[in-house]
């Protein structure tokens, strides 16, 4: 399975920009919602000791189930899309030698 980047493009954030006017937010790399917090008790389910430095990448591996699908169309006659996830089980680990300078490079 490869790896997709969800990071928005500057073509994305200054659409949203434009949608969105307020200069006080500030807008994200990442689209909202792809952030996941682990706390303590998760921490723990995952054996992970000693919490990894910032800008350490790891793998994670998850099975989710369906939450929410919908569909709508608008005004404008597109049509948005939305899948909500709920992660039920999962995995985290230090990236293989290999598979990290695959994806990464040397």
């Amino acid at each position: 399975m490869k790896l997709k980047s969800m990071k928005t493009t500057k073509a994305d954030r200054t659409a949203r920009e434009k949608q969105y006017s307020d200069p006080l937010v500030e807008q994200d790399t990442y689209p909202y919602g792809l952030t996941l917090r682990l706390d303590e008790e998760t921490i723990a389910k995952l054996d992970i000791g000693e919490l990894p430095d910032v800008e350490v990448v790891l793998d994670l591996v998850a099975k989710v189930r369906v939450t929410s699908v919908s569909s709508n169309q608008t005004t404008g006659g597109g049509t948005r899309r939305s899948l909500e996830l709920q992660i039920t089980e999962m995995a985290l680990a230090a990236p293989a030698k290999a598979s990290a300078e695959k994806l990464y490079g040397g």
